[in-house]
């Protein structure tokens, strides 16, 4: 929304006979061309929606700055992102008119209230029904507000197995375990959820988990002195 608003803000600054391109990157598409004073075009901006997908930001631009259709002698490319990686060598492919171009780039300030969760793994290499699933979360207070009781809440099939409250300091990260049996044989898909701030596409992490009902095995050994040193390895193991 604050890229939104800082675009519309800079419109009033080009004349009204300029001509606009609005792209988004992420899924790369052209949501409006035309005249800056044309009224669709507060209506396009306003119609973008956030996403969480991979954005392939440099390769997109490129497609778009080779535009036969740009013919005025003034062109700028005006740039919102928080640009988490520059571009490589073959961002300029196929641009012949690339030093016609002037570039501006707008990062989004702090965001003041955020937590996301930055990864969830899985302890256990085998899940089976009567052993409890393991799953290493890492939370990071990525905002400038200060959070107290926060509850982190674990599901399983979209019934709540687990929670925690904590405490977030501004900019600091802090690690879960969380451990809960699984209530069901069968590919169980659990998530770690966040409550609602002001950038929820990384509030919750999906894992999906194969849980088995039992690992059956055969012994095979040449005396029974061998067959029980075997089982006593294999009951050592940590799945």
């Amino acid at each position: 929304d604050r890229s939104k608003n800082e675009t519309m803000a800079l419109v009033p600054l080009f004349k009204d006979e300029t001509r606009i391109t609005v792209a988004q990157t992420c899924p790369p598409k052209v949501v409006f061309t035309g005249r800056s004073n044309d009224p669709g075009l507060r209506t396009s901006v306003k119609s973008i929606e956030p996403t969480a997908s991979y954005d392939n930001i440099w390769q997109n631009i490129n497609g778009l700055l080779r535009d036969k259709t740009i013919i005025e002698p003034i062109k700028e490319c005006v740039i919102f992102s928080d640009l988490m990686h520059v571009p490589d060598s073959s961002f300029s492919s196929g641009i012949g008119n690339l030093d016609d171009w002037k570039f501006y780039f707008i990062q989004p300030g702090p965001v003041y209230d955020n937590l996301a969760v930055k990864d969830v793994s899985s302890i256990n290499r085998i899940k089976t029904l009567n052993q409890l699933v393991k799953l290493d979360t890492r939370i990071q207070n990525a905002g400038t507000l200060q959070k107290p009781n926060v509850p982190l809440e674990l599901l399983f099939n979209n019934q709540r197995v687990g929670q925690v409250v904590s405490e977030f300091d501004p900019g600091k990260e802090k690690g879960f375990l969380f451990q809960a049996y699984p209530a069901e044989v069968g590919i169980v898909e659990g998530r770690i959820i966040l409550p609602k701030d002001d950038y929820e596409l990384d509030n919750s992490w999906y894992v999906s988990m194969p849980i088995m009902d039992q690992i059956r095995c055969g012994i095979i050994g040449a005396t029974a002195e061998d067959i029980t040193i075997l089982e006593m390895i294999l009951r050592a193991i940590d799945p």
